[in-house]
């Protein structure tokens, strides 16, 4: 396209922020993939995004970030408190933040119906990426030239999460566009059941935490395999059960399954720990442990014989398991009611909700089917279940027996995957070929692991991970690569931090703590050596 019909194409309405300019608008093509969108779609819409050129000089690189599956103003305010501004700083970078299609306010339908959703896909995002920076609109921003495109410029991306698998992928697939990339806790696999998720976080949680949960977890698993099911084919609600739902102060919920989806909200408190206290509930994990093992001492049920009578063991293992469902139950009344304490030491005053947890969504969606059918363009949470439901899955089932289970048994993948049948009505309206009869839903995760999987490799393509992720499994150091990122030297996994822990920073580094900082400067150094190689080289001639 020409640049002049871009520049006709493009709106402007820029707010300062910090360094970064924006939102601007780009006139972004709503399919890539097919030759034309169907009759009655527009061929265009208008994509976000955000730039700092305070540094930027002829020649240097444009650092790239993707906002991915949220508004692109929460990729800026991560990018004014992360490793990218020192990126930035090191190689005197321009910054360019690209929102997903479909996401923020980067509308491309009138409203989130099936058939409008269509074009919400990993292949036509990292399509988008491509043909925004081949034709990045330089004549809307003073000083530049086409020389910041792609072969004048080299542009490096840098994601955590999804954006991190996007990076990964758009190194791959798209080489002329992206020079180099780091991906931070990138899931590269797609899988429809991820259990191991729950596992890493009862390998690696505090051990009488993860003690209380599945203690809790077990004694209702236990009534529930003895309740049985009714015609409907749901859990008979039995007194005792009925007893465990009061007693949590979960009384909407229903069904048995329900409520013990309910029961197990706090556990994605896990990958929200972080050694930034200036992150969004950094110490909530911790706070949610504290409560769940008040009173409480760590306890091996096998050890209450020794030296003690047959009563005596009774006695001490049933007061264990009355304390910790009472704690429990305190937590989740207490969450449920006014959210978790972002910070022990803040009062009651500080604690929140989150509108959109996937959790609550589920509950209100089983609630009232008729939930899952608005399709405004408020419900932004269609946007991230379609994508699960079509690509990515990452459904978590309990772990496998004979291994303690940190979620009920119960929330099997069926009624974990209900919410793609209530919200897609997939027996209606197939139409993507790869989507399977509702009855027997599957999701097509060959639209992800196509582009390359946990092996995934290519030049300067760097992978960040932390142990502690509860996403290690699906990232680039997950044990189905064995010692893939050794050998070749592409990744690094921090032994102390977890999911994203780099991607935060300090205006100080040397003020961070040591694994973080050195992880933050081995990033900056390899920026720097692939603007070097850049340098050396006429034109990409090194793929």
């Amino acid at each position: 396209m020409l640049v002049t019909k871009l520049l006709s194409l493009c709106l402007f309405a820029p707010v300062a922020l910090a360094s970064l300019q924006g939102p601007f608008r780009f006139s972004q093509l709503t399919t890539h993939v097919q030759q034309a969108p169907p009759p009655g779609f527009n061929h265009t819409f208008q994509q976000r995004y955000w730039v700092d050129l305070s540094r930027y000089r002829a020649g240097s690189p444009v650092l790239f970030v993707d906002a991915a599956d949220k508004p692109g103003e929460t990729a800026v305010q991560a990018v004014k408190h992360g490793i990218v501004e020192h990126i930035a700083d090191a190689v005197s970078a321009a910054i360019v933040i690209l929102e997903q299609r479909y996401y923020g306010q980067s509308y491309v339908t009138p409203n989130l119906t099936v058939a409008n959703l269509q074009f919400l896909n990993t292949e036509e995002a990292l399509a988008d990426i491509a043909y925004f920076s081949s034709n990045f609109p330089y004549e809307a921003h003073a000083g530049l030239n086409s020389s910041i495109r792609p072969g004048g410029t080299p542009w490096i991306a840098y994601g955590s999460w999804v954006s991190g698998s996007k990076a990964a992928f758009m190194r791959k697939l798209y080489p002329d566009n992206i020079w180099g990339a780091i991906a931070s806790s990138a899931p590269l696999m797609a899988v429809e059941n991820v259990w191991q998720y729950l596992e890493a976080i009862r390998l690696r949680a505090d051990p009488l935490c993860v003690q209380v949960i599945t203690t809790v977890v077990g004694e209702v698993d236990d009534e529930i395999e003895q309740a049985g099911f009714d015609e409907h084919g749901e859990i008979i609600m039995t007194p005792m059960l009925l007893y465990y739902r009061d007693l949590f102060n979960l009384t909407r919920e229903k069904t048995v399954r329900d409520f013990m989806n309910q029961v197990a909200t706090p556990l994605g408190l896990w990958q929200r720990r972080s050694w930034d206290p200036s992150q969004e509930d950094h110490s909530a994990w911790e706070y949610f442990c504290n409560n769940l093992t008040w009173s409480i001492a760590l306890s091996d049920p096998d050890s209450f014989s020794q030296g003690s009578s047959p009563v005596m063991e009774s006695e001490q293992y049933s007061q264990f398991k009355r304390q910790s469902i009472s704690n429990y139950a305190h937590y989740i009344r207490h969450y449920l009611a006014v959210g978790h304490q972002k910070n022990p030491s803040q009062t009651t005053e500080s604690l929140h909700t989150h509108s959109h947890d996937p959790v609550s969504i589920k509950g209100e969606i089983r609630r009232n089917r008729t939930e899952s059918q608005k399709t405004d363009l408020g419900q932004v949470w269609r946007l991230w279940y379609w994508q699960a439901c079509t690509e990515w899955g990452y459904f978590s089932t309990a772990e496998p027996a004979p291994l303690p289970a940190m979620l009920s048994r119960s929330l099997n993948l069926y009624y974990l995957t209900e919410v793609c049948r209530f919200a897609f009505d997939y027996h209606r309206q197939l139409i993507l070929p790869l989507l399977p009869a509702a009855d027997d839903y599957r999701v097509p995760v060959e639209r992800i692991n196509k582009y390359g999987n946990v092996t995934i490799a290519s030049p300067r393509l760097f992978f960040v991970n932390g142990e502690l992720d509860p996403w290690l499994d699906v990232t680039s150091h997950s044990p189905l690569a064995g010692d893939l990122r050794e050998s070749t030297g592409d990744g690094l996994l921090l032994r102390s931090h977890g999911y994203g822990s780099e991607t935060s920073a300090l205006p100080r580094l040397e003020d961070e703590p040591t694994e973080i900082m050195l992880a933050h400067q081995k990033e900056i150094d390899i920026v720097k050596s692939w603007v070097a190689k850049w340098k050396g080289s006429a034109q990409f001639n090194e793929l």
